[in-house]
């Protein structure tokens, strides 16, 4: 809502710092949720969309078209949900991760 002047820098700040905050008030509550049904489910997540974020910042730094930007990011991430599955699967062995991969 406020556009960059290079004078209202920190109030920009201020901003995105106050709704990380309320955000993260907000989120508290669910999180308890979560961590009742499943503990293993944050750092799950947390660390699918680590991955994820990874191979996007990974495909836009190597991209030398615009073209090939939104086709390496959804490619990278696919390959590396694969490769994860396939060392899983060592260890536990699943049918089911077999066939989809």
């Amino acid at each position: 809502m406020t556009p960059f002047d290079g004078k209202n820098q920190s109030k920009r700040m201020g901003f995105l710092l106050g709704f990380a905050f309320c955000t993260g008030l907000g989120l508290g509550p669910l999180m308890d949720v979560v961590v009742q049904v499943d503990p293993s489910i944050i750092p799950t997540a947390f660390f699918a969309t680590t991955l994820v974020f990874v191979c996007f910042t990974l495909s836009a730094l190597w991209a030398e078209q615009r073209s090939y930007l939104y086709l390496g990011g959804t490619l990278l991430s696919g390959l590396s949900i694969l490769c994860f599955l396939s060392i899983v699967n060592l260890f536990v062995g699943a049918q089911f991760i077999f066939q989809v991969k």
